[in-house]
């Protein structure tokens, strides 16, 4: 799992160059709620068994949204597919707003 670590700090590094007043966070361990892939959008909206951490004021902090076109969208999407499906805790990274909503760059995915 060393390589996840590190695949997790060198997405929440890149992804946080983009947005300079960004706050990059970890969300505290949790389970996932529910995700949301589709309706009107291409984004994966996720809710964890805790309150939101909106640590940049987002104006619709209910969910954690994962853009469409994120470079690591891919990844991260199956990673949270699977915690949900096998009831692992999950530990997202989050930088910044996208859609209004505090966006998802990493994921720790077990016992974090």
């Amino acid at each position: 799992m060393t390589w996840l670590r590190s695949l997790t700090l060198a997405l929440a590094v890149t992804s946080s160059a983009s947005n300079a007043f960004a706050t990059v966070r970890d969300v505290p361990s949790a389970k996932v709620n529910a995700y949301l892939i589709g309706w009107y959008t291409t984004d994966l909206l996720v809710q964890l068994s805790t309150p939101t951490i909106n640590p940049d004021n987002c104006s619709s902090g209910d969910l954690y949204i994962l853009p469409s076109g994120s470079p690591q969208n891919q990844s991260i999407t199956a990673a949270i597919m699977s915690a949900e499906a096998t009831g692992k805790s999950v530990k997202l990274v989050i930088d910044g707003c996208a859609a209004n909503r505090p966006k998802i760059v990493g994921i720790w995915v077990g016992q974090v």
